[in-house]
C-alpha cells in the first residue's frame, strides 16, 4: 500500500461536511473558506504535476527518436559502404 494525499483530503472533507450541523454561521464560513483555498491549492498541485510528467514524456520522445535517428544513419551508412563496393564493376 502508498499513501495517497488526495484520499486523505477527501476524508477530511467529508469529515468537515459531517461536523457542520451545530456550528456556527461564522465557523461555517471561515470553513468554507478554507476549504476554497485547499481546493485552488490542490488544483495548482495538480497542473504543477502534470507539467513536470509533460517535460519528461517529451525529453523521453526526443531521446528516443535521437537514438533511432542514429540506428537508421548506421545502418544506411554501412549499406552505403557495401553497395559502393558492389557498383564499382571495371
Amino acid at each position: 500500500m502508498y499513501y495517497d494525499e488526495r484520499k486523505e483530503k477527501l476524508k477530511a472533507m467529508v469529515a468537515s461536511y459531517e461536523e457542520k450541523e451545530g456550528k456556527s454561521e461564522e465557523q461555517i464560513n471561515i470553513e468554507s473558506k478554507e476549504r476554497m483555498r485547499l481546493r485552488l491549492q490542490n488544483s495548482w498541485s495538480a497542473q504543477a504535476e502534470y507539467k513536470n510528467k509533460s517535460r519528461a514524456a517529451n525529453l523521453r520522445l526526443i531521446v528516443i527518436l535521437i537514438a533511432l535517428i542514429l540506428i537508421v544513419y548506421v545502418i544506411f551508412g554501412v549499406v552505403d559502404t557495401y553497395s559502393s563496393d558492389v557498383t564499382i564493376v571495371e
